[in-house]
């Protein structure tokens, strides 16, 4: 790979194809990915309406525009009303400016630093089960409630037994209403723009003054908000209650729907795949014994970590991101200019045969040490990679495996009907969620 301004443009649809192309991508979705590399190969592109879209989908190509020359492809800060909900933070600051914030909330969400979460994702989803009965549960509904709920928690320190909604009313309210495609800019006075302004107002109304009040209080918790209380940046100086609330919003934003996506598919192929339950049931009476697992659990579950790692790969939260070329540059032969939107897919990539043989099938024994030592470096990343990979991986992790074994250590799950191996979490929502029969374990 050499950077550069020269080359050829890549194949990709011309004139009507791109009328189709679009159509599939409505259709298909993440899938229109797999066409596209099929049809162009590793590289395609096609411009319009103004727009010039890139799709990369092959190991080195990847490689140069995640890490060889990242540094010419940044995250869009978005919209108006990205930039107005997620402020200066690090979802929105493009670049090596980045770097420092991101060091600092890395450390932040170490392993062994998110030790003390292991607790509230446990207790948490125990509450959530106890809330079941034996039959038909609408289960996506309840893991969205679980999701926001541990979060909240994690984030502001607000107990399961306060009252979150204080928080959680404004916070979904201004994140349902962050969508403004096709909408006018903010300082338009649309119906939906003053919505917005009215969401986020009383959404600062809330999380300012709680900061200020916690920031008086002293004293350590085991919250994120504590952890950014105490910390200081690069020139020593601490962060302002207006940065801490944009880094909380941030953070619980992008872990939100990512991590509720990725759990509603663990128990959807958990559910399909009886022997699988049956593996992970015998796993977790062995290592636990009866009790709720733990962070120290972690390790003495390895089958569950499989399966969480499986249904990652098979269905990634985040089936493509994209970037913005700061400047002219040149993938293999292929040019690419500056300002053009270079999507990455971990859908396709995740799915190559060569790779992962049998790719449409779960099969999370596939996941020992010796196949992960084996697999090409950009063959699977779920959570991105390089100098923008998800800084909150170790975060998702700790919570997918430990509510997966608190959930199967209490019921046993079964599909209502049958879906496709892959499928989707916007096929799964728009079709009415994910329903599973639910049989409480006996003692």
């Amino acid at each position: 790979m050499t950077s550069g301004a020269t080359g050829r443009r890549p194949p990709g649809p011309r004139g009507a194809d791109i009328v189709r192309a679009l159509l599939n991508f409505k259709r298909r979705r993440v899938l229109a990915f797999e066409d596209l590399a099929r049809t162009y190969g590793e590289v395609s592109s096609f411009h319009c309406l103004g727009f010039k879209l890139y799709v990369v989908t092959g190991a080195e190509p990847v490689r140069h525009v995640m890490v060889t020359n990242a540094d010419n492809y940044v995250k869009s800060s978005g919209g108006r009303r990205a930039q107005r909900f997620f402020g200066q933070s690090l979802q929105t600051t493009p670049g090596a400016a980045a770097k420092p914030r991101r060091q600092m909330l890395a450390t932040m969400l170490q392993r062994d630093r998110v030790r003390p979460f292991a607790d509230v994702a446990v207790s948490a989803t125990r509450a959530m089960l106890d809330g079941w009965t034996a039959g038909e549960v609408r289960v996506s509904d309840a893991v969205m409630d679980l999701i926001l709920d541990i979060g909240i928690q994690m984030h502001f320190g607000i107990g399961p037994r306060e009252d979150s909604r204080r928080i959680r009313d404004p916070f979904t309210d201004a994140l349902r209403r962050l969508d403004g495609f096709l909408q006018l800019p903010p300082p338009f006075p649309t119906r939906g723009n003053r919505a917005y302004a009215r969401a986020m107002a009383a959404y600062d109304a809330e999380i300012l003054p709680y900061i200020a009040k916690r920031r008086a209080e002293g004293g350590p918790r085991h919250d994120l908000l504590s952890s950014m209380l105490e910390t200081r940046q690069s020139d020593g100086q601490v962060l302002t209650d207006r940065q801490i609330c944009h880094e909380l919003t941030s953070t619980l934003a992008a872990s939100f729907f990512t991590t509720a996506a990725a759990f509603i598919q663990v128990l959807r192929l958990v559910a399909q795949h009886p022997q699988v339950e049956a593996q992970l049931a015998a796993e977790l009476e062995g290592a636990l014994q009866g009790r709720p697992p733990g962070f120290a659990d972690l390790d003495r579950l390895p089958f569950t970590a499989q399966i969480v790692k499986e249904t990652l790969r098979l269905c990634p939260p985040a089936g493509a991101m994209v970037r913005v070329a700061v400047d002219d540059d040149r993938i293999g032969e292929w040019h690419v200019p500056g300002g053009a939107r270079v999507i990455i897919s971990q859908w396709v990539m995740q799915h190559k045969p060569e790779w992962f043989p049998d790719p449409e099938a779960f099969k999370p024994e596939r996941w020992t040490p010796g196949f992960e030592r084996e697999l090409p470096t950009f063959a699977y990343f779920p959570f991105g990679w390089g100098a923008r990979n998800c800084i909150g991986q170790p975060l998702a992790m700790l919570q997918l495996q430990l509510m997966l074994a608190t959930v199967a250590q209490c019921v046993r799950i079964e599909p209502v009907r049958p879906t496709p191996a892959a499928f989707t979490i916007d096929d799964i929502l728009e079709s009415g969620g994910l329903v599973l029969r639910v049989h409480p374990r006996t003692a």
